[in-house]
């Protein structure tokens, strides 16, 4: 047995007597045995550069949700019926259905629609993008809320009626003269569906 002092110099000795098949092997097995147990086989972390993100974008004072249709003078009003209620508009315009929400948003749609002649669906865009039933359903409980309004609303419903009665009579000779519904909805401002009915 060799001592330990003297291994070094017997595997010097050693490679010097093998010939070249056994070097090669030996050497094969030594770069196994250096690569097994080599350097702790754990990757290493890679430096990486801090993650740049974009700005947020900046808060942009919001407008009445339909800003193109929402017409100047029915923001004015919701702004002015706000103030005098002590809420903010965008409370007005909102989801919430408290009373002190709701009352003065009915006098918004009652007052857009028989002030302003706008549609039941152009007031329910100018309030927060509602459904028209919505504004009429508002601009009917308005009218219960006193005498005055209740004969503004019996005027506004009777001067409807006699415009609907007088389109359908247009719409009526239109047809007979042979004009297309979709031109005859596009002259009276109506939908082709009310067109249909009234010649049918």
């Amino acid at each position: 047995m060799i001592p330990p002092k003297d291994i070094g110099s017997a595997v010097a000795e050693g490679y010097r007597a093998m010939g070249p098949l056994e070097a090669s092997m030996l050497a094969r097995a030594a770069a196994i045995r250096n690569r097994l147990r080599g350097p702790d086989p754990t990757p290493k972390r890679r430096q990486v550069a801090p993650l740049q993100l974009p700005k947020p974008p900046a808060i942009v004072e919001p407008v009445l949700h339909a800003p193109r249709l929402a017409t100047s003078k029915g923001r004015a009003l919701v702004v002015e019926v706000a103030k005098a209620n002590g809420i903010g508009w965008r409370e007005l315009v909102g989801e919430g259905r408290s009373q002190r929400l709701v009352i003065p948003r009915n006098e918004v749609a009652f007052r857009l629609v028989t002030e302003f002649g706008m549609s039941y669906a152009k007031a329910g865009r100018v309030l927060g993008g509602r459904d028209h039933t919505t504004i009429l359903y508002g601009c009917r409980n308005h009218a219960k809320t006193s005498p005055e309004a209740a004969e503004v609303w019996r005027k506004h419903v009777e001067c409807e009626t006699e415009q609907r009665s007088h389109k359908r009579d247009i719409a009526r000779r239109l047809h007979e003269q042979g004009v297309p519904v979709g031109q005859i909805a596009s002259r009276l401002h109506v939908m082709p569906g009310a067109v249909k009915r009234w010649i049918a």
